[in-house]
Parts: C-alpha cells; sequence; structure tokens
C-alpha cells in the first residue's frame, strides 16, 4: 500500500516503465533504462515508490465502491505497467512495504537490497538516511465496501515515512519547510476516518485536518 499523507502537488510521475517482476504497491525500486522496467533495488541509489492505477476488471466492475486497499490492487504483476514515484525532501509517505524488527518512532530507515522477500522493503538504521520512522496506524481502522456492505481490513499497519531535508542535500527549495518546523509525527485516526496531525507550536494543541481515506 502507498499512501500519500504530505507530498508537493503535481510533481511528475513516470508511467513509461513497467515491472521487471511481482512486487507490491509501496516498494522502493529501481529503473533498469535498458529494458524499461522497475526493479527490486540493488543500492541505495535513485529510488522510487512504485504503485499502479485502479482498474477493476471483470467481476470486480460489478462490486461497487472498492477500497483503495483492496489486496487485488496492491499486487503487482510482472510486465504491468507501473507509476514511479520519486520522493522528495520534506514529504511523508505510508506503506506497508517495511519490517517492524526494532523499529520505535523516530529510527532511520534504509531499503533492503538483499535478494529475497524483504528486498525493496525499508527497515531499520542506525545511522541517519533520508528516511525517518514516524508512528505506524493500523489498517483494521480503515473501511472498504464491497457488495455484502461494509468491512474492515485487518492484519496490516502502515508505516508513516519524514523525509529528511537534510539528507537530501542542496536544493533550490525547502519544500513545506514550515509543516516540517511546526508538527510532531503524532498521528491519529478519528472516528470520521481522517488523518490529523497535532501542531506543536499552538498551546491549546488544536489538530490540523491531514486527509481523507
Amino acid at each position: 500500500m502507498l499512501r500519500r499523507l504530505q507530498v508537493i502537488s503535481h510533481k511528475n510521475a513516470d508511467a513509461m516503465f513497467k515491472a521487471g517482476s511481482a512486487m507490491k504497491r509501496g516498494r522502493l525500486v529501481q529503473k533498469d533504462h535498458a529494458t524499461k522496467s522497475a526493479v527490486l533495488p540493488s543500492s541505495t541509489d535513485e529510488l522510487y515508490f512504485v504503485t499502479k492505477d485502479n482498474y477493476p476488471i471483470g467481476l470486480m466492475s460489478l462490486e461497487g465502491e472498492l477500497s483503495d486497499y483492496d489486496p487485488r490492487f496492491e499486487a503487482i504483476s510482472a510486465n504491468e505497467p507501473v507509476i514511479l514515484e520519486k520522493p522528495l525532501s520534506g514529504e511523508r509517505y505510508g506503506t506497508t512495504e517495511y519490517v517492524s524488527t526494532g523499529l520505535v518512532a523516530g529510527d532511520y530507515l534504509i531499503v533492503e537490497v538483499a535478494a529475497g522477500d524483504d528486498q525493496g522493503k525499508l527497515k531499520k538504521n542506525d545511522t541517519a538516511t533520508k528516511f525517518k520512522f514516524a508512528p505506524t496506524v493500523p489498517r483494521s481502522n480503515i473501511a472498504s465496501r464491497s457488495s455484502s456492505g461494509t468491512s474492515y481490513t485487518s492484519g496490516e499497519t502502515t508505516l508513516i515515512i519524514k523525509l529528511e531535508s537534510s539528507r537530501f542535500g542542496s536544493a533550490p527549495f525547502s519544500p513545506i519547510s514550515l509543516a516540517q518546523a511546526s508538527i510532531t509525527e503524532e498521528i491519529s485516526v478519528s472516528s470520521t476516518f481522517k488523518f490529523t496531525l497535532r501542531s506543536t507550536f499552538d498551546a491549546h494543541s488544536n489538530t490540523l485536518p491531514f486527509s481523507d481515506i
């Protein structure tokens, strides 16, 4: 799963590649320009989040409203067209593609490059990197609708990632620097299924609407 929690609007996304192997939406990949394929990473350079458009086909198109988190949308088949999105300084993403072992809020993250089931997932790193871990949100709080009524997805949590501007080197601009300086990494899910962020500079601890699900 890939959620864009706090990102720069209208930035370019590359839809000219296909999946080089079976993978899952929300993993980090690299580009193979020779084959125009998205491949699981062999290094920590030039990383992109992989995702795809939701296209209900066959009997799925008769089910009415479908959750964006339906497992049938999450799996990406080999040679399937994908969308590659480069994470930028100051952005926040949510993904289910991470290794939870030993993680606590504030830890730095690095992508797994060793071949295996976890390749392309984020994991804990002892030194500073571009990726930082924020609290997880249980997916059981996210409602989905089907032809049989409202159901709830369980068994997975969403990793909230904060991208550290200081690790991206010099840049012509510093996106959403005010937001970075003004909010904590505390994220909650309310009964109306809205993500909220709590302000650190407001003595009354007002909440700011974050993103409808």
